[in-house]
């Protein structure tokens, strides 16, 4: 309650001053009672003594156990909804952003590497003409089959053929021959004869030189 004392003149009907009359005055405002919720700051932030957080780290570290850090951020009740529309707001442009950056980045697929078993090299079915050739060595015994042109073309032979009658003879091989090796896995095997040829000797015609005739004068 104020008091207030203005100095005003009196005067009369005549319009003549009056003194010595006082007259006092009082006025009054009526207090309006504030809301205390709008007396509080729109966001505070409330952070904890460091050092005293780092000495009961190490004190934690020492005793080998586990410590928590505490962030405290208080949103006043009035303030609220702005907040929530901020944080609306941050999270559909950072989804707009990390989509775009989706669309934009390539994506890089790696292929699947097949791997399999390597395929068995080609083998083609021959039949071969040369003489049989035994090459016995300390602990195995390999069979060659001699070309006229002087190659020798290794054998795989079978248990079920004996070839004992057919060593340093003309024979005739047939089998599957393995293209990156050149070895011939025998299937089957026969002597060839050979026969002599007997040449037919080559008549030699002679030509006799014609006659001279005497012409009549």
């Amino acid at each position: 309650m104020a008091l207030i004392k203005p100095k005003i003149e009196i005067r009369d009907e005549g319009g003549n001053e009056i003194k010595g009359a006082s007259v006092n005055i009082k006025s009054s405002t009526p207090g309006s009672d504030i809301n205390p919720e709008f007396e509080k700051p729109l966001v505070s932030f409330s952070i904890s003594n460091p050092f005293k957080k780092i000495l009961y780290w190490l004190d934690q570290i020492r005793k080998k156990q586990t410590t928590t850090f505490a962030f405290k951020v208080s949103v006043p009740l009035i303030a609220l909804p702005v907040f929530i529309f901020a944080l609306v707001g941050m999270g559909k442009w950072s989804g707009l952003t990390f989509t775009r950056f989706q669309s934009v980045a390539p994506v890089a697929s790696a292929s699947p590497t097949v791997t399999g078993s390597p395929s068995p090299a080609p083998r083609l079915e021959v039949s071969k003409a040369g003489t049989l050739k035994v090459a016995k060595g300390s602990s195995q015994t390999r069979y060659l089959l001699s070309l006229r042109n002087g190659t020798l073309v290794p054998l795989e032979i079978p248990e079920s053929i004996n070839l004992s009658k057919y060593t340093n003879k003309q024979v005739l091989v047939t089998g599957l021959q393995n293209k990156d090796t050149g070895v011939i896995s025998v299937t089957d095997i026969a002597e060839v004869e050979v026969f002599n040829v007997t040449e037919i000797p080559k008549v030699t015609p002679v030509l006799t030189p014609p006659q001279a005739t005497d012409s009549a004068s």
